[in-house]
């Protein structure tokens, strides 16, 4: 199946199950802003399709609930290369790492920031420091785990020897 098949197949599936479970959307609004944000995440986690990443957007952005601070592909990357985060975190440690370490109301702001700063400078392959020190604005404060501008390697954080 294409993968565009099974994401609109999840999100059919997904829209079914919140009828099933709350009778409307509104319900649902309800229960994601009124209920216990970790009871709302584990709730959401159940559903075929949903991680932890999306369950934590929609707290974030749906939910308004601020001091939540999702964790895709780019801010996993980033926060362990900085050396904010251990260099083998999972995607649950740097959550919570970022959850406690960002003020609550900048944690919305930072997961966007962090996901466009991803795109622009510090890509998976290529992050900007390879080519020009200067050309990362966070260049002065970051500890550049995995990335080698003398070789030009890059290695996920993990398997870094710096």
């Amino acid at each position: 199946m294409k993968d565009y098949n099974q994401k609109s197949e999840i999100l059919i599936d997904t829209a079914e199950w919140i009828l099933e479970e709350f009778g409307s959307a509104a319900a649902f609004d309800v229960f994601v802003k009124d209920e216990d944000p970790e009871a709302v995440r584990e709730t959401l986690l159940e559903v075929r399709g949903v991680g932890p990443k999306t369950a934590d957007c929609v707290l974030l952005f749906a939910g308004g609930r601020v001091g939540v601070f999702p964790v895709d592909t780019h801010v996993h990357r980033i926060y362990r290369r900085l050396g904010i985060a251990p260099a083998d975190a999972d995607h649950e440690a740097v959550r919570e790492v970022l959850e406690r370490e960002v003020p609550a109301a900048k944690c919305g702001f930072g997961h966007t920031a962090t996901i466009q700063f991803g795109r622009d400078y510090c890509t998976a392959r290529k992050p900007a420091c390879l080519e020009d020190p200067d050309a990362c604005p966070m260049g002065d404060l970051c500890d550049q785990i995995g990335v080698y501008p003398a070789t030009g390697e890059v290695v996920d954080p993990a398997d870094a020897v710096n």
